[in-house]
């Protein structure tokens, strides 16, 4: 106990010595962090995006306002006919109208419209051995019964392709930044072995190890990664839940994910990083210091 005593005082001693040469790191360090975490953020979102568009591979086909109620059951039955296995169900315009002022709430646009702005529909979730991409060009070519086919599949395929960029994008930058954190952590810390050389070598002559030498150190750098992380998470969650806000505000058809799950695992992977970048670098630098094995 007596050691880790040791250890703090030590920790606080080296905060007073060069509070601002650390305050300045820690700046460096959190927006590294904050680069992070929204990175991985957006990744989540996206990922989540897609998963909701391919999950649903349901087709819209929009009828055309001149067909009779009989032409849109015959049709509706073909269509039953033609993909066995495959959910056909119809819905009127009204329903539609209600299921969309019911889910967007917040959208001001629904009270200018007095009747259904939409088109009988037919819905169509196709069973899992139809190509639904090729289908949905043959419903295209009937343009008797059908006046537009809406399939999202190709936005799963762009948005998937996208996460994938940003995925690779959000890694680059964010390895940049932390090599460029160890180097800063690093000097700094060195800078305080250094500015303590003579304490240091009067502890090596009274018998100390390098390790117990160390641990002062070592405290100082986690503590740093420790403290940015917590700073980066308050700003990220900040951020993100001002920038959801607006988005189902003004952007309601576009899924966010808002819950603690997704934050807590955020929040363990930043502080993970956080502290992580804090012992390598001041690990590193005490290596050299003190020439550790």
């Amino acid at each position: 106990m007596s050691k880790w005593m040791f250890f703090l005082a030590e920790l606080f001693n080296n905060i007073r010595r060069s509070g601002l040469m650390m305050f300045i790191v820690m700046i460096i360090s959190t927006f590294s962090l904050i680069l992070f975490g929204l990175f991985l953020i957006l990744s989540f979102n996206l990922n989540h995006w897609a998963e909701t568009i391919t999950s649903n591979l349901e087709v819209r086909v929009f009828l055309n306002e001149t067909l009779t109620k009989q032409e849109i059951s015959f049709y509706q039955k073909q269509l039953a006919t033609t993909y066995p296995g495959s959910q056909v169900e119809f819905v009127h315009r009204d329903t539609s109208w209600r299921q969309f002022k019911d889910r967007y709430q917040t959208l001001t646009a629904t009270s200018y419209f007095e009747d259904s702005p939409f088109p009988h529909t037919i819905k169509i979730l196709f069973s899992k051995k139809h190509h639904v991409p090729s289908e949905v060009k043959k419903l295209q070519g009937q343009p008797y019964y059908v006046k537009d086919v809406v399939f999202g599949g190709g936005l799963a395929q762009q948005s998937q392709s996208f996460s994938r960029f940003i995925r690779i994008a959000g890694w680059s930058c964010v390895t940049l930044f932390s090599i460029f954190s160890l180097m800063v952590i690093g000097n700094v810390i060195r800078l305080t072995v250094i500015n303590r050389q003579v304490d240091i070598e009067i502890m090596q002559l009274v018998g100390a190890s390098n390790w117990f030498i160390s641990g002062p150190f070592l405290l100082e750098g986690i503590f740093i990664g420790m403290t940015s992380a917590a700073f980066a998470c308050v700003v990220i969650q900040f951020c993100y839940r001002f920038i959801a806000n607006m988005m189902a505000e003004h952007t309601p058809f576009i899924p966010i994910i808002l819950n603690q799950d997704m934050f807590f695992k955020l929040y363990a992977i930043v502080l993970g990083l956080g502290v992580t970048i804090g012992f390598v670098g001041a690990l590193i630098s005490i290596s050299k210091s003190l020439k550790l094995r």
